[in-house]
C-alpha cells in the first residue's frame, strides 16, 4: 500500500495548495488493509486545527443498505458541531442549528428543515408543510444539494475538507448520487474525498 498512500498525499498536498477537488477510490478484497491506508494517512497529515470539522469520515454499513444518504445522517449530528442534537428533540436544537446554518452561510431556510428532518428534530407546522409539499423525487434532490451545499460551506469555512467514505459497496443510491454531485459543484473547493469497497463495486465516477 505504500504506493497508493504516497498518492494521497500527494492528492492532499493538491487540496491543501487549492487545486480543486480531487477524489482517490481504493478498490480491494477483505483484510486487504484498506481501513488501514486510510488510518496511516489520518495519523500522518497535517489536517489543521483539531477542533475544526474538517475531516468526515462515514462508513457505509450493509444492514442500512436501503436507506437514503444513511453513513451522512449517523455523523450529521457531530459533523454540524452539534453532538446530541438528535437526542435533544427540542426547539432550543432547531434553533442551535438555525444559528449553526446561518454561522456557515447556509441561508436557505429549505436547507434547516431539510437537515432538521434528517437529525430527526421536531418541526414546525410550516417546516412540516414544506416537507409535504415535496414529491419523494424533489426532497431527495433538494436533500442532496443541501448536503452538498454543506460540504463547500464547511471546505470554505474551516480550511482544506478531508471526506472518507468507507464500504462503497453498501452505499444506498442516493449516497452515491450525493458523492457524484459533490464531485461535479464542488470542483474548485478544497476538499479530498477518500473511498473504499470491494472488487463487486464499479464506481460512477
Amino acid at each position: 500500500r505504500r504506493a497508493e498512500l504516497g498518492e494521497i498525499h500527494r492528492l492532499w498536498r493538491q487540496v491543501r495548495s487549492r487545486q480543486g477537488t480531487r477524489m482517490l477510490t481504493v478498490i480491494g478484497e477483505p483484510g486487504m488493509g484498506k481501513s488501514r491506508l486510510f488510518e496511516q494517512f489520518l495519523g500522518a497529515a497535517d489536517l489543521g486545527d483539531a477542533a475544526a470539522p474538517n475531516a468526515w469520515q462515514l462508513r457505509c454499513v450493509e444492514a442500512m443498505s436501503a436507506t437514503a444518504f444513511h453513513p451522512v445522517i449517523e455523523r450529521l449530528p457531530l459533523l454540524l458541531g452539534m453532538p446530541g442534537s438528535s437526542d435533544e428533540g427540542s426547539s432550543r436544537a432547531l434553533r442551535d442549528l438555525e444559528l449553526r446554518c446561518a454561522k456557515l452561510g447556509l441561508h436557505d431556510d429549505d436547507a434547516v428543515i431539510l437537515l432538521a428532518s434528517l437529525l430527526g428534530l421536531p418541526l414546525p407546522a410550516s417546516g412540516a408543510s414544506l416537507l409535504a409539499g415535496m414529491s419523494p423525487a424533489r426532497r431527495r434532490s433538494r436533500t442532496m444539494e443541501t448536503l452538498v451545499a454543506l460540504l463547500a460551506a464547511l471546505a470554505a469555512t474551516g480550511g482544506p475538507l478531508l471526506l472518507v467514505v468507507e464500504d462503497l459497496h453498501w452505499a444506498d443510491a442516493s449516497t452515491l448520487a450525493w458523492l457524484q454531485a459533490c464531485l461535479a459543484e464542488l470542483a474548485e473547493s478544497p476538499v479530498l474525498i477518500l473511498c473504499s469497497a470491494r472488487h463487486e463495486f464499479e464506481p460512477p465516477w
